[in-house]
């Protein structure tokens, strides 16, 4: 409903005129995608979608070349869209709301939908845009007659709607088509959540199983039987990438009726692979600005030339194949596709004139393609004429500046990006003289960062991909235009063996296994250490500028896909690997040092390795359980001090409290230390610091901070990593604290002690600071209170953040069944601590006490929770109620920047938060009946008074915080 009525204030007050007002959207594939798409078609507007792929600054001319009244975005990309916000002035940009699960009979009829366009010719579905080689991504209008004029339609009981499709693609490219093709057919079609989950072998071959066995109804469960992918994909599910299949991916392709794959060319030797396998494998062809073009559908049994496209549609004279000046061979031709081609619609809306780059409306695509020796009509793709590189990923990219920066050197003549169809690219270099070569070398690391830092992250270079062409004759066959211009497409061809070498060295296969580093476990973790940080470099993420440990999670410090592929790169360039082969996913499935340094030690020393599957992830779920749950062993005779005072010094009860330097942590720290020693002894704070005495410092700070006062004789800090043996403290030290400790007060607060959200990490990376780190203080951190545990680890998504999550709850409860722990562990979930009861101080940082600092700054709060709003009014604050969208337009348009206005700097979080109207939506039911009846003071709270209001409002003022 938020976007049924945000939709209304936008038709009203943003789209006067007849043009048809048009919206962005930037979402990951999925619910929440079609959701927000299909309720802004059924209010009138048309929809960009943006890939989170694009820049801000791409995303921000995108907005503005579409002329959309906003963009929405959903919290996923959350810190690009705030990237992007700086670049749309005056254009709001909007959160989701959260999707609900949907629940039978629970719909509701929304009315007062605008009506059915008049003219389905010209009224807008929804907009692609192009993938910006230029720099500048052009958008592709798609109205609601192009999308589906083309499309055959079925009835109900048509063959066509007795199977679904399983689709990896996303809806903000081809995917989309794969759902109008199913919609306009009648059939069911899944997507694959590639914009959240990782995308490998076992993931995909776990998703898949489980749409083909759900139970969609008692009499509607049609099985898979189409299998819609892209060449990425397909690679990591064919043998070449596994074959021993070990996870079933090539036998589940080989049942499927057709398996397509599109969106960039697939590798031949990957393609005949899977054929040989018996998969139908098919080859779509089609372009944003000219829809569905070709496909090598054919008789599988008898034709397995699965690249060979068939122009055999009634209209494939609307199809031309001309000769192109990038191969003047002639035996590459450049398709153009004609006015009359049914798909390429026009519309007049402006500024969209983008569908066709000649002036009798034809479309020269600047692809080229090969003629089939044999068959007519038939043609086979053969590269780009054009300054395009395309990635095997789909992923495109201009060489051109990348080049130049190369050639800016007085000691380079040429350059040439490769990387055609290859999951990274690579660089010729091409010297002056031959004298050079040294200096070459020598400026080689400046130049790639140089380049790396104006290209996106797809694009970034690695010095193992550069090669020298030092013999001045293979150099001066160079191919290039009269212009002088390198003329791509033959400078490819005639330096093959070279572009093969550079990536088989890649691969590892040009240097010989004796000259390889051959490292023991502790040598190699070194080495690939300094691997991530040289590919890292400034744009280490990570908290405290820490130095990297073997057990981080490789992702969360900043590794991503392309990093990824160059340090598998440079592994098997390097490492001795007993002439055994890296999968393409390595860095994925083994996200950190350790696990990659074991899997590389084991493979050059013989020991098996096999790919982990879904049910590997569940033997181990079990077997970490299991490890943590041994409390009788781990904790030694601590069962005869259970429940009863340990320290001889007096009956008080020793305390260890985490998270003391926080707001709830310096409160419990306070509250515990005003209990008589004969209930609290001690209390003991670990907390992060490079020795006990910084970490001392930080807590005296915290409780000074917030008016707090705890006499230095009733606390004592020790400085600790939670992850690490001993919490990182002395081994006698944490001996006597683990024989003299009574009680542990675990607070999940912070990064390090909080779960890191990396939906890309296997379950073995969350081990360390989190599972371990838990189970060490007796309890666990969970994103929602459940009061009843699930005993079955199926029902955690195939992912090691929710797996950890299970692993850890399991864990608390056999602690709590346990003869040590009997009843003694607890969890509690808390959420936002406002000011205390005695002084209302509350951090003036938080983006609470600065939305109410707005009052005086901008004369305005949000118009939310309106019972805070009338205690602020009753405490002497004067301001205007106003829908948040329009409160947070008001942030941006105040004075100052962050330096002098202290507002600007939550901008982003206030988008999250308050960006949207949903005032009028309920709050999601938390469940709390365990909870109340042992806590009365939780069964007794109430909301918060206009009396409280007023305390913090005059601790604010007290302070200046507020006038």
């Amino acid at each position: 409903m938020f976007l049924i009525d945000r939709g209304r204030r936008f038709l009203k007050e943003k789209s006067a005129g007849t043009e048809q007002p048009v919206v962005s959207l930037l979402a990951p594939t999925g619910l929440d995608f079609l959701v927000a798409w299909v309720a802004c078609m059924g209010l009138g507007y048309g929809v960009a979608f943006i890939a989170p792929q694009c820049s801000p600054t791409a995303i921000g001319h995108l907005v503005d070349a579409t002329s959309s009244k906003a963009l929405l975005y959903h919290t996923h990309y959350a810190s690009l869209a705030a990237s992007a916000e700086e670049l749309i002035d005056g254009i709001p940009t909007i959160r989701l709301p959260a999707v609900p699960s949907a629940k039978k009979g629970s719909g509701e009829t929304v009315k007062g939908w605008p009506a059915d366009p008049t003219d389905p010719t010209q009224a807008l579905s929804h907009i692609f845009h192009t993938s910006g080689t230029s720099g500048t991504p052009k958008p592709i209008p798609q109205t609601h007659s192009s999308c589906v004029t083309p499309l055959p339609r079925r009835k109900i009981g048509d063959p066509d709607t007795l199977t679904s499709s399983f689709t990896t693609t996303p809806l903000f490219h081809g995917g989309v088509s794969d759902l109008l093709r199913a919609w306009m057919a009648r059939s069911l079609l899944y997507l694959y959540p590639s914009s959240t989950t990782p995308v490998t072998a076992s993931n995909v071959t776990g998703a898949f199983q489980a749409c083909d066995s759900y139970d969609f109804s008692a009499t509607y469960c049609p099985p898979i039987k189409a299998f819609l992918s892209v060449p990425y994909i397909l690679t990591l599910l064919s043998p070449v990438a596994d074959p021993s299949d070990a996870v079933g991916a090539t036998a589940m392709l080989a049942n499927m009726g057709i398996v397509s794959t599109g969106g960039a060319p697939l590798d031949t030797a990957v393609g005949d692979a899977l054929v040989a396998k018996g998969v139908n494998l098919t080859s779509r062809l089609g372009s944003s600005e000219c829809g569905f073009l070709m496909t090598s559908y054919r008789d599988y049994a008898n034709d397995k030339e699965w690249e060979w496209l068939h122009n055999d549609s009634p209209y494939a004279s609307a199809l031309k194949f001309e000769e192109s000046e990038s191969d003047p061979t002639g035996r590459k031709l450049e398709m153009i596709v004609t006015s009359e081609w049914k798909s390429k619609s026009y519309t007049s809306m402006r500024p969209f004139q983008v569908k066709s780059n000649r002036e009798n409306g034809d479309y020269a695509t600047g692809d080229l393609y090969e003629r089939h020796s044999e068959k007519p009509n038939v043609w086979r793709y053969a590269g780009r004429g054009d300054d395009v590189v395309v990635l095997s990923n789909g992923e495109k990219l201009s060489p051109s500046p990348i080049e130049a920066v190369f050639r800016s050197s007085a000691d380079i003549k040429d350059a040439l990006v490769v990387g055609v169809n290859k999951t990274q690219i690579g660089c010729l270099i091409f010297p002056r003289a031959g004298d050079s070569l040294d200096k070459i070398q020598a400026e080689l690391e400046t130049l790639i960062q140089s380049a790396n830092r104006q290209s996106p992250s797809h694009a970034q270079l690695g010095k193992e991909m550069c090669t020298v062409i030092s013999s001045e004759k293979r150099a001066s066959a160079l191919p290039k235009s009269s212009k002088g211009t390198i003329q791509r497409g033959l400078a490819y061809d005639e330096f093959k063996p070279e572009i093969d070498r550079l990536f088989q060295q890649a691969e590892g296969g040009e240097v010989e296994s004796g000259k390889k580093l051959q490292l023991d476990e502790l040598a190699l973790r070194n080495w690939l250490k300094g691997r991530v940080d040289e590919l890292i470099g400034s744009a280490k993420r990570s908290d405290d500028d820490e130095e990297l440990q073997t057990d981080t999670d490789l992702f969360s410090w900043g590794v991503d896909s392309v990093k990824a592929a160059r340090l598998r790169s440079a592994i098997l360039q390097n490492i001795d690997l007993g002439g055994n082969f890296l999968p393409l996913n390595v860095v994925f499935e083994n996200s950190s040092v350790t696990q990659l340094a074991n899997l590389c030690v084991g493979l050059r020393t013989g020991q098996q390795h096999q790919q982990k599957t879904i049910e590997d992830d569940i033997k181990l779920m079990y077997q970490m359980v299991n490890k943590y749950s041994d409390f009788e062993l781990a904790n030694g005779d601590l069962h005869v001090h259970r429940g009863q005072p340990t320290s001889d010094e007096s009956t008080g009860r020793i305390v260890v409290l985490t998270g003391a330097t926080g707001s709830l942590g310096s409160h419990l720290l306070h509250q515990l230390s005003l209990l008589p020693p004969s209930s609290v002894h001690k209390i003991i704070c670990l907390v992060r610091g490079a020795d006990d005495a910084i970490a001392y410092d930080r807590v005296r700070r915290a409780l000074a901070h917030r008016n707090l006062q705890c006499q230095p004789d009733r606390f004592q800090v020790f400085s600790a990593r939670l992850g690490k043996a001993n919490l990182g403290m002395d081994e006698a030290i944490y001996q006597s604290l683990a024989q003299k400790t009574d009680i542990v007060i675990h607070r999940c607060a912070g990064r390090k002690a909080a779960w890191a959200v990396h939906f890309g990490s296997r379950l073995e990376s969350f081990e360390g600071d989190h599972i371990r780190a838990s189970v060490l203080n007796g309890v666990t951190h969970s994103d929602t209170v459940y009061e009843k545990l699930s005993e079955d680890p199926h029902t955690a998504v195939p992912i090691g953040y929710s797996q950890s999550k299970w692993v850890t709850e399991q864990i608390c409860a056999n602690a709590n069944e346990s003869t040590v722990f009997k009843d003694k562990v607890q969890v509690l979930r808390i959420g936002q601590l406002c000011g205390d009861t005695q002084e209302g101080m509350w951090n003036e940082s938080e983006g609470w006490p600065l939305m109410i600092k707005s009052a005086q700054i901008i004369g305005a709060l949000p118009l939310i929770q309106e019972d805070i709003l009338d205690g602020l009014a009753q405490a002497g604050l004067q301001f205007s109620m106003v829908p948040p969208p329009d409160w947070v337009q008001k942030v941006k348009e105040s004075k100052g920047d962050v330096e002098n206005n202290s507002l600007k700097g939550m901008l982003g979080m206030w988008e999250n938060a308050y960006g949207q109207s949903d005032v009028d939506r309920p709050a999601p039911a938390v469940k709390s009946k365990h909870a109340t009846n042992v806590s009365p003071d939780l069964a007794a709270s109430k909301p918060i008074s206009a009396c409280h209001i007023g305390r913090m409002v005059e601790a604010w003022r007290n302070s200046g915080f507020l006038e």
